[in-house]
């Protein structure tokens, strides 16, 4: 039953992801929202995370005849790296359903304020990444495909939290210019 339990839990988190994905990239609401289910997040498994990942790159430096050329081998992080992107879907969820909602006007105070406290909230995401999977922007360390993947996701979030801001701005920039 526990493998079953533990199937449905990463299942569910993989749809709920990939629906949240396509959701920003076709510019729509989610469609599988928190209200759906109540599956919890998955959980980390040490086994996946100790696999060694090894990048294309590797393979295809096998078959030079340079022999001085060095390979990374990195633990995969494929857990916890799925675990931190499948509690991003459900803050890029929150930001959609509370900012993108069809009856959502990005000028209320309310919705300015909800707005804020979700880049807050992202902030305070990004803030406790787990340093094994985290970038910096001075980090020259190799991550593996899936952990770059992770930050891109959540740079987009960041954006699409604050895009209405930057919309309200350069419409009224827009107006302004009409105007005069």
């Amino acid at each position: 039953l526990g493998l079953f339990r533990r199937l449905d839990c990463e299942l569910t988190s993989a749809s709920h992801l990939a629906d949240k994905l396509w959701a920003s990239y076709v510019g729509r609401p989610p469609t599988i929202t928190s209200l759906h289910y109540d599956t919890p997040l998955p959980t980390v498994f040490k086994a996946l995370d100790d696999r060694l990942w090894h990048s294309r790159l590797d393979d295809e430096m096998e078959h030079s005849d340079d022999d001085d050329t060095p390979g990374a081998e990195l633990p995969s992080y494929a857990s916890t790296t799925f675990l931190w992107t499948a509690k991003l879907a459900i803050l890029a969820e929150k930001i959609s359903s509370a900012i993108y909602a069809l009856k959502s006007d990005t000028r209320a105070a309310h919705t300015k304020a909800v707005a804020s406290n979700l880049h807050l909230e992202l902030g305070e995401f990004y803030e406790t990444i787990p340093p094994a999977i985290a970038i910096s922007p001075h980090s020259t360390r190799l991550q593996p495909t899936h952990v770059i993947m992770l930050h891109l996701f959540y740079w987009s979030v960041v954006d699409l939290s604050s895009s209405p801001t930057r919309r309200s701005i350069s419409l009224a920039a827009g107006l302004s210019r009409l105007r005069s």
